[in-house]
């Protein structure tokens, strides 16, 4: 007697997750407004060439940004999670940052805890932003959380990259 016991109420969907799901549907009934309203499918159908132009444009305001740091536009891999895709890898690009100024390890956990919180991938002990999950309208408030968080000691020998450099 599934239907009679007290979780059930947990189950049951109100009239706002039906009204949710079905606005969600309706997009995608039209795959091109889908990926337009849906950032996810935005993200997941992005190329490596629009995020290597967006890795360009980050790394030139970064560095701008935080003179003594070294940025660098690499191509890595990404992977979409779990759910509908466990383990795909999708072939993004990524902008390098090695902190000159502090362990990558204390660098994650400033950003983190930044005014903007920005969360970031560790790789090869290197921060790692990843163009895939970051949209346009995010970049100048990813170089304003970085450039809040450096302390502009300069630049050591740790800077090199660990993964392919596309552009320097």
């Amino acid at each position: 007697q599934l239907n009679v016991n007290p979780l059930m109420r947990t189950y049951r969907v109100d009239k706002m997750t039906l009204l949710a799901l079905e606005a969600t549907l309706r997009c995608y009934h039209e795959p091109e407004e889908a990926v337009r309203a849906i950032p996810t499918l935005a993200m997941l159908r992005a190329t490596p060439q629009q995020l290597g132009k967006r890795a360009s444009e980050l790394c030139e305001a970064l560095e701008a940004a935080v003179p003594g740091e070294k940025f660098l536009v690499c191509s890595d891999v990404g992977f979409a999670g779990g759910g509908s895709m466990p383990g795909a890898e999708l072939e993004t690009v990524v902008v390098q940052w090695r902190p000159a100024s502090c362990s990558t390890a204390d660098m994650v956990a400033r950003l983190r805890d930044a005014d903007v919180p920005v969360v970031a991938r560790v790789r090869d002990d290197a921060i790692c932003f990843d163009l895939r999950t970051t949209r346009e309208g995010d970049i100048e408030t990813l170089v304003e959380s970085v450039a809040s968080m450096v302390e502009d000691e300069g630049e050591d020998e740790s800077s090199v990259a660990s993964l392919p450099v596309i552009q320097s």
